[in-house]
């Protein structure tokens, strides 16, 4: 085996075992956000609100959306 081969199949099995964590992780974020809208329009509150996040991991790799701040 090569040692590149190997280092990535680690790797790959390290987030196989986190994906469902994060993924619920974004799930609840994502349901957070849809809170705050329906707050924000129901009270007609102008203020910026985070983006919801991609459920592709493959997208959220190179999302400017996980540099914001969030206060929530």
């Amino acid at each position: 085996h090569f040692t590149g081969t190997k280092l990535h199949q680690q790797t790959q099995k390290s987030i196989s075992c986190c994906k469902p964590v994060l993924m619920a992780a974004i799930w609840k974020f994502n349901e957070y956000v849809e809170q705050l809208e329906q707050l924000a329009n129901k009270n007609k509150i102008k203020f910026p609100l985070p983006c919801q996040l991609s459920t592709e991991l493959m997208h959220l790799k190179n999302s400017d959306n996980l540099l914001q701040d969030v206060w929530i």
